[in-house]
């Protein structure tokens, strides 16, 4: 299991809510488009060695979606979406990758909007751990 897999499996989970909005992923060229898009970013936490022989290790972090609206519209249909985010990646959920899982098993959290380059922002927070399977 490395970070890298980790983080394509997230992506694929992301790419798969329906009505999903353009995304611009990390370090991955991205013309935003006039409307609304969405940012992905991985926010990895220091990994936590749970076996005395130190032979199970368990990764975490956070997939960390920013949804991008044009401002002046109205903040409800940016709620509308984070709503339909938190209700995908909603616990518990495992999703299996080849030789390990990624368990959601926290509610994810919905930041404040703020206005950001003629944009309404609102943070959206995933919480992940990963084992080996």
């Amino acid at each position: 299991m490395t970070l890298s897999q980790i983080k394509a499996l997230l992506e694929s989970k992301l790419l798969a809510m329906p009505g999903v909005l353009p995304t611009a992923f990390e370090n991955v060229p991205f013309k935003p488009p006039d409307g609304p898009y969405q940012a992905c970013y991985h926010l990895v936490n220091s990994p936590v060695d749970l076996g005395i022989e130190g032979t199970l290790t368990e990764e975490r972090g956070i997939l960390q979606i920013t949804l991008r609206y044009p401002e002046g519209k109205g903040r409800q249909v940016t709620d509308a979406m984070a709503d339909q985010l938190k209700q995908h990646f909603k616990p518990a959920q495992i999703i299996p990758g080849p030789g390990f899982r990624i368990e959601l098993n926290k509610t994810p959290s919905v930041s404040s909007g703020m206005p950001d380059e003629g944009r309404w922002t609102v943070p959206v927070s995933v919480f992940w751990e990963a084992f080996p399977s």
